[in-house]
């Protein structure tokens, strides 16, 4: 049996700068990151106005952890809109085969979701966790809520789509 509920951990970071490699930012992230929840209007703005001027724009970093350790971290950073869908979609193929396997938008990531043994495990890189399915997928998801819900109230971009794929998804999730 996977293990007992445990809490996940997301934060959604931006790039306040163009970033070309990991020695741009990893020893001092705070000088070149802003968290869109802690930071909602600042990010927004930047958001905007690098949307402006280059189309699509959404470099960043995901972090999420389980458990209190690190599933995805700084040095998996990429396009944070493309990775959050591309993070539904897992969820949605998991729920669909038991089985689902997502790579990220620009790096060389991947990201698997399946059972083994009667237990559900995250594979993301070379970090493999045991997961409790029910509490990681619903927390996931809600995550994924909190960014694109993001994205609709401060910045100018439709998010609708993302929202509606992720509520159909827990209300899925509570038919259970």
């Amino acid at each position: 049996m996977s293990v007992h509920s445990l809490e996940l951990s997301a934060r959604t970071l931006l790039f306040t700068e163009e970033i070309t490699g990991l020695e741009d930012f990893v020893h001092h992230p705070d000088d070149v990151l802003v968290d869109i929840i802690e930071q909602p209007e600042e990010s927004a703005t930047l958001w905007r106005e690098r949307r402006l001027l280059i189309p699509g724009w959404s470099a960043g970093a995901v972090l999420i952890g389980y458990g209190g350790k690190p599933l995805i971290d700084l040095t998996m950073w990429d396009a944070v809109w493309p990775l959050w869908s591309h993070l539904v979609t897992v969820v949605e193929e998991y729920l669909d085969a038991g089985r689902s396997e997502i790579s990220f938008p620009t790096q060389p990531i991947d990201f698997l979701l399946y059972d083994r043994g009667g237990n559900t495990f995250a594979l993301v890189g070379d970090t493999e966790m045991d997961v409790h399915r029910e509490s990681f997928i619903d927390q996931l998801l809600l995550a994924a809520h909190q960014f694109f819900d993001w994205i609709e109230e401060f910045t100018d971009d439709d998010a609708a789509h993302e929202l509606e794929r992720v509520a159909e998804l827990l209300a899925a999730r509570r038919a259970e």
